[in-house]
């Protein structure tokens, strides 16, 4: 993963409110969704998760849907996403040693994806993944 790498989910990502309300079970259901999109995202790249560096990665996520949340909500709703990064060995941890984290939103249809999927409401969330360096040497993580 040298080059910067960019996953659209055809959905924007919910908020931490949203997640809190949501049965394990759903929480479950968004993570295993997207280790499967991530899992089909590598397959169709040649790239063995296996066979990936365990470096640095810094996530850029920039979540587009109906309505702008606060901050601790946009970033406390991504976690069952992170996860499944991590879960598909796209990052190794996802503590800071491992994960420099950036958050941003807009309004939905404020930007062109492509022949990416987008939900059927224009919404998605972006999911940019860049090598950034190698891990800091310290105990733990």
């Amino acid at each position: 993963m040298h080059q910067p790498h960019v996953i659209v989910l055809p959905f924007a990502s919910p908020s931490q409110n949203q997640l809190d309300r949501w049965h394990w079970t759903k929480k479950r259901r968004l993570r295993d969704e997207c280790c499967l999109r991530f899992e089909a995202w590598m397959r169709r790249r040649g790239i063995d998760k296996d066979a990936l560096p365990r470096v640095r990665r810094r996530v850029h996520v920039v979540r587009y849907g109906a309505r702008t949340l606060d901050y601790g909500n946009l970033v406390g709703g991504f976690k069952p996403i992170l996860d499944a990064l991590r879960m598909q060995g796209m990052l190794v941890d996802d503590c800071p040693r491992w994960v420099e984290e950036r958050y941003e939103q807009c309004p939905r249809g404020g930007m062109v994806v492509g022949d990416h999927d987008v939900g059927p409401r224009g919404e998605c969330t972006v999911v940019t993944i860049t090598d950034i360096e190698p891990p800091a040497h310290e105990d733990g993580g």
